[in-house]
C-alpha cells in the first residue's frame, strides 16, 4: 500500500473510532506496516493538519489518536450542541 493510502486508511480508522485509537489497534488493522512507520505517519498527519485550513486537527489524547475541533471553532459548536433535533 503507497503512504498516501495509508495514511487515508489510518484516518478513517480514526474517523470511525469512538474512542482514542491506539498505534497498536491501528497496526493490528494494518498489520503489514512496521509500528516505527505507523508513528512516522500518524506524526506527520498531525503536521499536516496544523497547517490546513479545516475545522478539526488529529491529536494524540488518552493513550491514542482522535480528531478533535479546533478550539477557535467552539462558539459555533457549542450552537450546534444547543439547537434540539427535529421530532
Amino acid at each position: 500500500m503507497e503512504e498516501i493510502q495509508t495514511k487515508s486508511v489510518i484516518e478513517a480508522l480514526i474517523f470511525v473510532s469512538e474512542t482514542p485509537l491506539s498505534l497498536d489497534s491501528i497496526h493490528e488493522v494494518l498489520g503489514d506496516i512496521s509500528k516505527k512507520d505507523l508513528q512516522r505517519f500518524v506524526g506527520e498527519m498531525i503536521a499536516e493538519g496544523q497547517t490546513a485550513a479545516r475545522g478539526f486537527n488529529l491529536v494524540e489524547v488518552g493513550g491514542g489518536y482522535q480528531f478533535r475541533t479546533r478550539s477557535e471553532y467552539a462558539e459555533w459548536v457549542k450552537k450546534l450542541k444547543k439547537i434540539k433535533p427535529f421530532s
